[in-house]
């Protein structure tokens, strides 16, 4: 026997969430990849594990939970031998792998390929809620009605927000947010960070989406105070599809929310001030 030592970098990205580790096993229950395979532990933010592991090649996943695993994980190629093993790595922000682990030095074709793999059908689970959605107002019935329900506002509750949009939208259940609601044009995902017993802990609003732009989404730029509020835009092409991400910035106590609206481009900017006011109403618990 051996050891498996994995450190998880400490991180903002998906700081909360704690991190399954499995390996290849073919006397396992759960199939990874393509794998049959066994839990060994669960990693939270910062922590490293210590596993023990036999002396036979195999492979060691990393993965948010059975749900989301086949897009939001990663696997290490651990070759056989007695030696002690070694890993690290962290998790980096990305919506279309729900923030996935990933392996530090782990670049072979083969898991690049997976990688792209994976992100292609994380991008499907996002556009699935947009599909859902535009399929839903179909169904209501004629344009009056959808205008109707366009304009009546709906308060939606779930992984600790609170905030009210229209009757137009649907809570969903996704894997990368705690909080998901779509309707037929727009997507919102409301993810939070605690960082009460971290160095930032007390920083302002805006201090907390500068960090997020460039430490979470490894972007350049900063937050720009709109009504109040900072908020952030970046772009990403979904399904040959260019979309914008509308991000407000809020602050519960030490924890910190970014809620992220999600349209196509070309009617991003017609809808801002209406993602600031439901942005607004938001409260927490």
């Amino acid at each position: 026997m051996r050891l498996l030592k994995i450190t998880r970098r400490k991180s903002f990205v998906a700081s909360l969430a704690k991190m399954r580790v499995w390996i290849e096993d073919p006397a396992g229950d759960l199939m990874i990849g393509g794998v049959l395979c066994r839990l060994l532990g669960k990693l939270k933010n910062g922590e490293e594990g210590v596993f023990e592991i036999g002396e036979e090649p195999a492979r060691v996943f990393v993965i948010a939970d059975k749900v989301s695993r086949g897009f939001c994980s990663d696997f290490y190629e651990i070759p056989a031998g007695s030696e002690d093993v070694v890993l690290s790595g962290v998790n980096r922000f990305n919506p279309a792998t729900g923030n996935a682990f990933r392996f530090d030095g782990n670049a072979s074709e083969e898991v690049v390929a997976t990688r792209k793999k994976g992100m292609k059908r994380g991008l499907i689970v996002l556009l699935c809620c947009l599909v859902v959605g535009f399929a839903a107002g179909f169904a209501i019935g004629g344009p009056a009605i959808r205008a109707a329900r366009n304009k009546t506002p709906k308060t939606f509750s779930g992984g600790g927000i609170t905030i009210t949009l229209t009757k137009a939208f649907e809570k969903k259940q996704i894997d990368t947010s705690p909080f998901c609601a779509a309707s037929r044009d727009v997507v919102l995902l409301a993810n939070k960070e605690d960082l009460s017993k971290t160095e930032y802990a007390g920083i302002t609003t805006k201090e907390y989406g500068d960090l997020w732009i460039g430490y979470v989404a490894k972007m350049e730029g900063s937050t720009t105070i709109r009504d109040g509020l900072p908020t952030f835009a970046y772009e990403k092409t979904v399904n040959n599809t260019p979309t914008t991400y509308f991000c407000v910035f809020l602050k519960s106590g030490n924890v910190y929310w970014v809620l992220q609206f999600a349209t196509a481009t070309r009617k991003a900017e017609s809808s801002r001030s209406q993602f600031l006011s439901w942005a607004k109403t938001a409260t927490f618990n």
